[in-house]
């Protein structure tokens, strides 16, 4: 996958079906693209942990563990940014 077909509107569609049905067990929950998942109280770090492992299988982007940052975590956009950088920053080492 190159930089110009990374597609994040996948990414973001993929993160919140796997948010809704593996995470919180509820896949009619009303979330968005922006809702504050940490910060809101949704989610914990154990969480996190299983949503970064989630997006090195599903995009095969590699996420430093000192990239599972609030900032870089907190809403599916956040994470769609982080795993479309990790793939970018993969490709260049390519």
């Amino acid at each position: 996958m190159t930089h110009s077909t990374i597609d994040h509107t996948r990414i973001r569609s993929q993160l919140l079906r796997y948010i809704r049905e593996e995470i919180l067990r509820d896949p009619d929950c009303a979330l968005d693209m922006d809702t504050p998942l940490i910060t809101g109280g949704i989610i914990d770090s154990f969480s996190i942990t299983h949503i970064s492992v989630f997006m090195e299988k599903e995009f095969s982007a590699h996420i430093r563990d000192a990239d599972l940052t609030i900032e870089n975590m907190d809403t599916i956009n956040d994470m769609a940014r982080l795993a479309g950088n990790a793939l970018s920053e993969s490709e260049k080492r390519s």
